[in-house]
């Protein structure tokens, strides 16, 4: 039977299986590998792949991101703003994906180009230390970030669930993991103007602020992924928040382990937790550390003391420490003090934190133990302690207080008020300075546990939807995720999807069943005031804070005279120990330009090339540079297209010291 070429599949299907001579017609289905990542750690993220024979039935316990891929890695034009400790932005795995605020890039240092009431801002904002460079000091955030978007298939480390994709580093937790509400609302309000459509926020707490509610409400084109808390309680009696907060745009999310089965350690809820993804031991990026000084108390050969009571070493059943009065209260006249006896060089103070184990039993507010920092001139006090830690050991941690290459000593000074009201005082153990590095060799990963680290998950997944053609409207983002998600019958009362994360499910109902990406990323659309959600009670009308994002517009046609090729771009050049060079040329489509053949980079000092390197592309490009030559001022950005008979430049100049 002679099929005419031109018939539709289902009619051709439908005569054939009229046919007496035909047992059955079905279409011939055209099968693909599912991509996987070539990175060298792929193996060990079971929440992307997980070959282990659990939950078999249902294709493991992951959240198919190998499926997802085949349709879409990510793209660049898509932002997550990541609400953290910071981000180590130098991190060979997210250097090339890290968010590139134009205007500051390419304008004035010292000045505020976009008028956005933040000076510098070329990759987000530090509301901890109230400047444009979010480090992170602590690890939470970096691990956050690599989970979302570390660059895949790169042959190194690990992979984000989204490929490609431009990481907003937003600090809001110090170096010990804490923050205020407010800085978060701040965060929030400035991902929000920005133009993110998703921002992770992987943190919780127990006080409903009105001011974040608010935040919330007002970034209403803002899809934001939040962690459920790490009590193991019910969310639904013992509120945590930002989970519990009404308003539809916010996903919350529960950890699930290897298992499939909710982590022992996530909370849950049937009305405020939306949906689960992995969160048991995540393997992700974290920054470079150096340990500049470890004290664990040995003996005091590194220290001196004085007062009347000098400070002494001794001892308990978990080993040294050292207090300032063995066996008995402290004299309440006396000032005594326990200082490291020589300087400690530091290359990069601002990177650094002194950590420290402390036992109180003072009169409070009375009588203060000081931590203070000396650069050889003046002692600053970095922390003052006063009351009693109920006989615990807490921790203690203060960031190095001064700039650049420093010499550092550090002492504890008890300060007694002189009246009889005492204790047994103070005792300090385990102190120690570590150092943001920028030397990276490689080993920079760990493993988490947390809702934390399933937060992101879904962050990422979130990412490539909208890679994928979805609106990038946090409602329709949102009932994707959890349309998308795997049932899981212990999620059931657990989760308000009671189900887990499947990316691969999501992305297909965004591309239809062929797999094939929809063109283009689409502007995100405001939603009507008070619409319903899929986590929670309709949202309040909110205030319009942030515009919907445009897409920019095309450039206008230059004249065949004019020497410069006026080109839409996106240029991300960072020099650490490397450069790193990514970018989008658009150019006007009536004209033939072969610009997108060949593009190079080229560092520029003293105005001496200093390195150069070239790739081919196709309108898009990624290279690397390399420059070792120790710290300088340098004109840092220059980057030209050539279109084979003559060049054309664009240039984005910047002046910055980098150690």
């Amino acid at each position: 039977m002679e099929i005419p070429r031109e018939l539709a599949v289902e009619r051709a299907q439908s005569l054939l299986a009229r046919s007496p001579h035909v047992a059955f017609a079905e279409p011939n289905f055209i099968y693909r590998a599912a991509l996987r990542a070539n990175d060298s750690l792929y193996d060990q993220l079971w929440g992307l792949e997980n070959r282990d024979a659990v939950a078999a039935d249902r294709g493991g316990a992951d959240i198919d991101a190998t499926v997802a891929w085949d349709a879409t890695t990510g793209h660049d034009d898509v932002t997550v703003a990541v609400i953290d400790t910071g981000v180590a932005y130098d991190h060979p795995e997210l250097d090339g994906n890290l968010w590139v605020n134009e205007a500051e890039a390419a304008g004035t240092p010292g000045r505020d180009d976009d008028g956005n009431g933040y000076v510098d801002d070329v990759h987000g904002w530090d509301w901890v230390d109230d400047d444009p460079d979010p480090l992170d000091e602590q690890g939470h955030g970096t691990h956050v970030a690599g989970t979302i978007g570390a660059e895949g298939n790169n042959r190194s480390g690990t992979t984000g669930v989204s490929w490609d994709v431009s990481i907003m580093p937003l600090r809001v937790l110090d170096a010990s993991g804490s923050g205020s509400t407010s800085d978060v609302a701040a965060a929030l309000a400035y991902a929000a103007r920005a133009g993110a459509q998703v921002a992770n926020a992987s943190l919780s707490g127990s006080g409903r602020s009105q001011t974040l509610e608010s935040a919330i409400g007002a970034a209403r084109n803002l899809l934001f992924v939040v962690a459920a808390g790490n009590e193991s309680t019910n969310n639904d009696l013992v509120p945590a928040y930002p989970c519990n907060y009404p308003q539809s745009s916010v996903v919350c999310v529960a950890a699930t382990g290897r298992d499939d089965r909710l982590a022992s350690f996530s909370n849950y809820s049937s009305t405020v937790v939306d949906l689960a993804a992995p969160g048991s031991r995540v393997l992700s990026t974290i920054p470079a550390i150096d340990d500049a000084f470890v004290e664990r108390f040995p003996d005091l050969s590194r220290w001196t003391s004085n007062g009347t009571l000098r400070w002494s070493l001794t001892s308990d059943a978990a080993g040294n420490f050292v207090t300032d009065s063995v066996g008995g209260p402290y004299d309440p006249s006396a000032v005594t003090e326990l200082a490291l006896t020589s300087s400690l060089p530091l290359a990069s103070a601002a990177r650094c934190s002194l950590a420290y184990a402390i036992r109180l039993d003072t009169e409070t507010d009375d009588d203060r133990l000081r931590v203070q920092v000396s650069d050889g001139s003046s002692w600053a006090t970095v922390s003052s302690w006063s009351g009693s830690t109920s006989n615990r050991w807490v921790q203690g941690l203060d960031k190095i207080p001064f700039e650049g290459e420093v010499d550092v000593r550090f002492r504890f000074r008890l300060e007694p008020d002189g009246d009889a009201t005492i204790g047994d005082g103070a005792s300090i153990d385990d102190v120690s300075v570590s150092c943001v590095s920028a030397r990276y060799d490689g080993t920079e990963y760990a493993f988490f546990s947390g809702t934390s680290m399933a937060a992101p998950h879904v962050a990422g997944a979130a990412a490539l939807l909208v890679a994928a053609g979805a609106e990038a409207d946090p409602q329709d983002l949102g009932r994707l995720l959890l349309s998308g998600a795997e049932p899981i019958a212990e999620l059931a009362g657990r989760t308000v999807s009671g189900a887990r994360l499947d990316v691969g499910r999501s992305v297909a109902l965004v591309t239809g069943s062929s797999g094939a990406p929809s063109p283009g990323i689409r502007p995100s659309s405001v939603p009507p005031p008070g619409a319903g959600g899929f986590g929670g009670a309709p949202s309040p009308q909110a205030s319009p804070e942030s515009t919907d994002a445009t897409p920019e517009p095309t450039p206008s046609p230059t004249s065949s005279e004019d020497p410069e090729v006026r080109v839409q771009r996106r240029v991300s050049l960072k020099l650490v120990r490397h450069l790193v060079a990514r970018g989008r040329v658009t150019l006007p489509e009536d004209r033939d330009y072969r610009c997108r053949d060949r593009v190079i980079v080229q560092l520029v000092r003293a105005g001496e090339v200093v390195a150069e390197t070239s790739t081919a592309s196709d309108g898009r490009y990624r290279v690397r540079l390399s420059d070792r030559r120790g710290s300088y001022r340098s004109r840092l950005r220059e980057v030209r297209f050539e279109d084979g008979t003559s060049c054309a430049f664009a240039r984005s100049e910047r002046r910055r010291h980098f150690d």
